[in-house]
């Protein structure tokens, strides 16, 4: 019976053969037939499909649970009602009666329709009705199945729905798509493994005539291509055919011995069911270019053994392999750059050790040159103060029998004689204690008392003291400085020795007839002080030389009487202890200018008065 399991079926004639199913009675004779009836009976009740039984004069004689939830009535109501009182189909009273098309040809039919239920709901059924006969063959019924296939519809639907979707997706899919029926194929290589075949890349290579070579295009059926296939193939799709397109492979298979090995390849796989399979492929293009794609197939799960369904794709990866080779090349320059930088920084490395085990070595040396020098020094400065001490020594008692002799001898040439005598004599003690400042100064100890300075009154002194001097010399000693002038922070014994250096320096060295000026002023928190005289003769000399300890001219002119070469080293390192700088300049109206500069007594007080490192530049 269609529609109904067949061991049910089966048991429903049987049951009903015996008109067990008409009668409600059963005699106490017949207990075991009771029992059958009522498990038939739970065994309809368990069927998702409506069972109705109808006797031959329409009568319902039972109903299942499935029936009367259908239509609304209890099973026990509807038992000899008439069919059509209970549910009436759209063949009730109709030629096509269920009922009479049984009496007229005695076999099942089926047929499909739809029925509106009481909830308003148009189902669609199919409507089965089967013969029921007695033990002697004659009719005493029909079986009616109703079988609700509103869901299957819908699946059906949906799978169509489904393959519509996946058939758009497979045509628009950007890389190309085929699918082949090989089930043909596969019964050959079937043939071949029942002969023992068990390396079909061999076989056919030696076999070169077998139907899988020679005969391939019959043993295969293109089912899809899709339109970027044709692309890859060059084939336009509005023009070409499934047919064509399978034409070209074969074409290209036979004409190719590579293309052929590719696809003995194929066969071998599908052969040894190795799917998916995938391989990179150089295809010839239509314009005699080579491209480079990836070949993948794959076969279905459900169609393993027969290749009913097997996809092939394939996509161009031209682009990519050549972006791999140009990354490959720019990797390997990258490397031998760095390959170099690193011989490079190697080299530099070393040559950087070498440098630095130079310098130590020269670090060293200077280290002990170092020592050596501060040994010297502090010889020379022991030297020093005791040469020092040796001279002044001496030369006291003949400054106090000078002294005594320029104040009483009066006769002449007597007094010359004694005045020369008691000059020489200040200016030994006066270079003896230049020298012992000199030593200070490089050792770092010379101290300075700094305390307010009448910056004015001192030059006026210094003026009235050298003017009887620049008398002397054809000279004429002018003083430029402005009254009520601003007192500086400085130390006046030193300040006057700086003085005193350069005057007698500019009078000494400034030729007759000439003139020797003292200017100064207040400027933005110094006062500035310059002694200028009428000498050209340093106009092409530099300051650093000018100031270094035993200078001598190198213009041919000897050292004036008196003169060792200390007195201007002595007064930049003076003034370089006052924070300042002694300097020297050449102007074309005057003629050499030394000047330097003192800070006003309101500016902040300078700290120490210390030589450390002293720069005779």
């Amino acid at each position: 019976m269609q529609g109904l399991d067949p061991s049910v079926s089966n048991t429903v004639s049987q049951r009903a053969a015996t008109g067990n199913l008409y009668s409600k009675k059963v005699s106490s004779a017949s207990r075991d037939n009771q029992d059958t009836d009522i498990a038939f009976s739970q065994a309809f009740n368990c069927l998702n499909q409506a069972i109705r039984i109808i006797d031959t004069q329409y009568r319902v004689r039972f109903i299942n649970q499935a029936f009367a939830k259908l239509c609304g009535i209890d099973q026990e109501k509807a038992l000899g009602k008439k069919c059509w009182e209970v549910f009436n189909t759209p063949f009730c009273h109709q030629a096509d009666c269920s009922l009479e098309k049984i009496i007229n040809r005695s076999k099942e039919f089926h047929l499909e329709y739809s029925e509106v239920c009481k909830n308003c709901l148009t189902a669609p059924f199919i409507f089965s009705v089967f013969p029921l006969f007695s033990q002697n063959g004659a009719l005493i019924g029909i079986m009616q199945s109703f079988r609700d296939t509103s869901k299957r519809k819908k699946l059906q639907e949906r799978v169509v729905d489904n393959k519509k979707r996946l058939q758009t997706l497979f045509e628009h899919l950007p890389i190309a798509a085929w699918e082949i029926d090989l089930s043909r194929a596969k019964q050959r290589m079937n043939q071949l493994c029942a002969q023992g075949i068990r390396d079909l890349k061999t076989y056919l290579a030696q076999n070169p005539e077998d139907p899988l070579i020679t005969r391939f295009p019959e043993y295969a059926r293109y089912i899809h291509v899709n339109k970027a296939a044709f692309d890859l193939y060059g084939l336009d799709i509005t023009l070409t055919s499934i047919t064509r397109f399978q034409e070209t492979l074969s074409q290209r298979i036979n004409s190719s011995e590579a293309e052929m090995e590719i696809h003995i390849d194929i066969l071998d796989v599908l052969y040894n069911a190795n799917t998916p399979y995938e391989r990179e492929y150089e295809l010839a293009g239509p314009n005699g270019d080579t491209r480079k794609t990836i070949l993948k197939i794959s076969v279905p799960s459900g169609h393993k053994k027969d290749l009913s369904r097997v996809f092939f794709t394939m996509y161009e990866i031209t682009r990519l392999r050549r972006a791999e080779n140009e990354l490959k090349k720019h990797q390997h320059n990258l490397e031998r750059l760095v390959e170099e930088r690193t011989i490079k920084l190697n080299s530099e490395i070393e040559k950087s050790k070498i440098a630095e085990t130079k310098l130590k070595i020269m670090i060293k040396k200077e280290r002990t040159l170092y020592r050596k020098l501060k040994n010297q020094m502090d010889e020379k400065a022991r030297f020093t103060a005791m040469l020092a001490h040796e001279l002044k020594t001496p030369i006291t008692p003949v400054i106090s029998a000078s002294d005594y002799l320029v104040n009483n001898l009066k006769e002449e040439p007597f007094g010359s004689f004694a005045r020369q005598i008691n000059r020489g004599i200040l200016r030994l003690s006066a270079r003896i204690d230049e020298l012992l400042d000199i030593n200070r100064g490089e050792l770092g100890m010379l101290r300075l008392k700094r305390k307010s300075l009448n910056i004015e009154g001192l030059l006026r002194e210094c003026h009235s003291v050298f003017l009887p001097l620049a008398a002397e010399h054809s000279l004429s000693l002018n003083l430029n400085v402005p009254k009520d002038m601003m007192h500086v922070r400085a130390d006046g014994d030193r300040i006057r020795q700086v003085i005193f250096n350069l005057l007698d320096n500019a009078i000494r060295y400034t030729p007759k007839g000439g003139a020797v000026i003292i200017n100064a002023r207040d400027e933005a928190g110094k006062t500035l002080v310059e002694i200028c005289n009428t000498d050209f003769s340093l106009r092409d000399k530099k300051d650093r030389e000018l100031f270094l300890p035993y200078w001598k001219r190198s213009d041919g002119n000897e050292l004036k009487e008196g003169s060792h070469g200390l007195g201007l080293s002595i007064c930049k390192m003076l003034i370089g202890l006052h924070g300042e700088n002694l300097w020297v300049e050449m102007r074309p109206e005057i003629g050499t200018v030394f000047g330097f500069a003192l800070p006003h007594l309101s500016v902040g007080k300078t700290t120490g008065g210390k030589v450390e490192n002293f720069d005779y530049r």
